[in-house]
């Protein structure tokens, strides 16, 4: 898909993928609470990230920053 935006207007085009993504995440940890009638600060975590892997999600965690080669 092809898009045109100016600079103003992609500024917001450009964190819908971020968005969508966030929001997935979320309907899983709800359904997990739901599903387990837990609260969903209390889900299990390890079992949502598997979720969003099982749908072909990414989960990328750096606890530190990681220099490219050659820098």
């Amino acid at each position: 898909m092809a898009c045109s935006a100016s600079h103003v207007g992609y500024q917001t085009i450009r964190m819908e993928p971020v968005f969508m993504a966030l929001g997935e995440a979320c309907g899983i940890a709800a359904k997990t609470a739901v599903d387990t009638k837990a609260e969903v600060r209390a889900v299990d975590v390890p079992a949502v990230q598997k979720e969003i892997l099982k749908r072909g999600g990414v989960i990328l965690y750096v606890a530190h920053p990681v220099r490219p080669e050659g820098f």
